[in-house]
């Protein structure tokens, strides 16, 4: 009789190797370090501030449009509600401020991981600071105010068009006078000149305004309506 084939035994499973703790703690700090890099980066891009003191006269400022607006017709308004809440929110958290970089200007500065600011244009020079009168820095905030409150990933003609009309209906309620619509800018509807500076946004139709109707933004801004 033939004897029967004695069965192989599986092969001993290969030991994994470890992973050294020291390798560990190396790749965290690298990752660490790279993160940090990167914010460094971001906040290097920020534009220069005014000195403390005088960003203190500049929000000093901004509270009295706010009390304006608050006792404006626009201030009642739901929309009004809203940006100015907006605003005061920048405000208490201390990220609305303002830069001698922007001069005349505005922008809502927005980086990936940290937190949105609103910096103001204001001039700066040894004798103190000038900031914009109420009405210019009511299109300012306002404007700014808008783009904060829609946080939009990519802003659309009809954003820029709600943000302007926010800046001329501001500017009117500090001013004691009712907005101009369709708000005109250079002469031309406030659309009509986003459509013919603003080359890079497109439309959408399916853009939410600010306390409004599509169609109430449309008429203020000038934008013809589909017939």
């Amino acid at each position: 009789m033939s004897e029967e084939p004695t069965p192989s035994s599986p092969p001993e499973p290969k030991e994994r190797p470890r992973t050294s703790p020291v390798r560990v703690a190396i790749l965290l700090l690298i990752g660490v370090v790279a993160i940090g890099a990167v914010w460094a980066w971001r906040l290097s891009k920020r534009p220069p501030e005014v000195t403390p003191e005088h960003a203190k006269q500049g929000i000093a400022q901004v509270e009295a449009v706010l009390e304006k607006i608050d006792a404006s017709d626009f201030g009642q308004t739901e929309r009004g509600q809203i940006l100015t809440a907006r605003l005061r929110k920048f405000i208490a958290s201390g990220h609305l401020r303002f830069s001698p970089d922007l001069r005349a200007e505005s922008i809502l500065w927005d980086q990936p991981g940290l937190p949105q600011m609103i910096y103001i244009g204001a001039m700066e020079s040894p004798r103190g600071a000038t900031f914009p009168n109420a009405e210019r820095l009511a299109k300012r905030l306002y404007h700014e105010a808008l783009h904060a409150e829609q946080n939009s990933k990519v802003v659309c003609l009809e954003e820029e068009c709600d943000a302007f009309t926010a800046a001329e209906e501001a500017s009117a309620a500090v001013a004691g006078r009712k907005p101009r619509y369709p708000v005109l800018r250079d002469n031309e509807p406030i659309w009509d000149w986003v459509n013919v500076n603003y080359t890079e946004m497109s439309s959408n139709e399916n853009y939410r305004p600010v306390g409004r109707s599509h169609d109430d933004l449309a008429e203020k801004a000038g934008e013809p309506l589909p017939q």
